[in-house]
C-alpha cells in the first residue's frame, strides 16, 4: 500500500483533531489507539458478516461500537459513517449499509496508519 499525496494530506488532517484530544486524555491517550488499533479489524470483519448475512443486528452493534471508539478521536466524518450504518442496519436498508460500509472501509487504512504515526511518537 503506498501512499497518495490524498492520504498523507488526511493524515496530517487526523493527526490535527487528534492533538487536542491527546492534551485532554493525557496517559489513557496511548492505551486508547492501542484498543482502536486491537479491535477495529474484528468490528470491520463483524460488519461485512452482517452484510454477507443480512443481520442489521449484527451490523448495528459493531457500527456502534466502532461509532464509540472512533468518537474519542474526533474523527466527525467517520462517526457519521458508523451512525449511517446503524440507522440502515435497524431499517434493514442493505444496500445503504454497503455503500456506509465501502466508504467507512476505504477510509480506515489512512486513519489506522495516522494512530500508528501517534502512538510511535508517543512511544
Amino acid at each position: 500500500w503506498k501512499m497518495s499525496d490524498l492520504e498523507a494530506q488526511r493524515i496530517e488532517e487526523i493527526l490535527d483533531a487528534t492533538e487536542e484530544v491527546l492534551l485532554e486524555l493525557g496517559e489513557s491517550f496511548p492505551l486508547l489507539i492501542n484498543e482502536l488499533l486491537n479491535d477495529t479489524p474484528d468490528r470491520l470483519a463483524d460488519i461485512e458478516r452482517g452484510l454477507a448475512s443480512e443481520s442489521g443486528e449484527l451490523i448495528m452493534e459493531s457500527a456502534h461500537a466502532l461509532k464509540g471508539s472512533l468518537g474519542i478521536f474526533g474523527l466527525p466524518d467517520l462517526v457519521s459513517f458508523c451512525v449511517g450504518l446503524e440507522d440502515a442496519g435497524k431499517a434493514g436498508d442493505f444496500k445503504t449499509c454497503k455503500t456506509l460500509f465501502f466508504r467507512l472501509q476505504s477510509e480506515m487504512p489512512v486513519v489506522l496508519s495516522a494512530l500508528k504515526v501517534i502512538q510511535s511518537e508517543l512511544s
